[in-house]
C-alpha cells in the first residue's frame, strides 16, 4: 500500500488557507493499495466552489461540466464534484462497485466499503450500489463489469443477477434503441457464459 500521492497532493492543497473538508476516492484509492501510478483522482466537497478556487491556484487552469471541475496535476487529471455531506463513508456506499468504495480525506483517513479489500485480494466483482435505487450510471457500470473481466477478475451468480436484474432490464430496453440492445445482448451473453448460467 503507498498512500504517499494522495499525501502528496492533499499537503499540496493544505498548503493554502482556508481549505474546506474534501477527500479523495474510487480509483486512485485502489491504485494506492495495489502500489499503481494513479492515472486520475477523484475529489468530493460540500464545499466544491470554496475548494474550486483553492485548486486553481495549486493546480492552474479547469474545465467545468455537469457540475464538476476537472483539472491536469503531473500526468494525471484531477476532478472535483460536490457531495451533501461531510460523510465519506455515506459517499462510497452509493458506489457501484466495491473495488472502487473506498476514500482518503483531507485529514488521511481511510474510509473503506466492507469487501473493498476482498474485493481486490480477490479480483472478484461486488456490485454494491443500493437495490433501493435507480444506478444513474449504469451504462458505465456496464462498462466497468466488462473491463474487469477482460483483466481476469470474476464475478459471481448473486452479483451478476443483482446487477442485471428485471428492473434495470426494463429500463435498459426502455432507453435503448433497437440498434443498441443487440450489443447489450452480446454483453450480456458474455456476462453469463461468465457466470455459468
Amino acid at each position: 500500500m503507498n498512500f504517499e500521492p494522495l499525501d502528496n497532493l492533499i499537503d499540496l492543497i493544505l498548503e493554502q488557507p482556508n481549505v474546506p473538508y474534501f477527500f479523495i476516492a474510487g480509483g486512485a484509492i485502489k491504485s494506492s493499495y495495489l502500489n499503481k501510478e494513479i492515472y486520475d483522482y477523484d475529489l468530493f466537497s460540500p464545499e466544491p466552489k470554496q475548494l474550486h478556487k483553492i485548486l486553481s491556484v495549486v493546480l492552474g487552469d479547469s474545465l467545468y461540466e455537469d457540475g464538476v471541475w476537472f483539472y491536469k496535476y503531473k500526468d494525471a487529471h484531477v476532478s472535483l464534484a460536490e457531495c451533501p455531506e461531510t460523510d465519506a463513508d455515506k459517499t462510497i456506499s452509493e458506489f457501484d462497485f466495491a473495488d472502487i468504495a473506498a476514500a482518503y480525506n483531507s485529514s488521511k483517513k481511510l474510509h473503506e466499503h466492507d469487501l473493498w479489500k476482498h474485493s481486490i485480494d480477490t479480483k472478484t466483482i461486488n456490485y454494491i450500489y443500493p437495490k433501493e435505487k435507480s444506478n444513474p450510471r449504469v451504462q458505465a457500470s456496464l462498462i466497468r463489469v466488462m473491463l474487469r473481466l477482460k483483466d481476469g477478475w470474476s464475478i459471481d451468480a448473486q452479483t451478476a443477477a443483482n446487477f442485471v436484474s428485471s428492473k434495470l432490464a426494463k429500463w435498459q430496453a426502455t432507453k435503448f434503441e433497437s440498434g443498441k440492445l443487440e450489443k447489450r445482448k452480446e454483453i450480456f451473453d458474455s456476462l453469463n457464459k461468465k457466470c455459468n448460467y
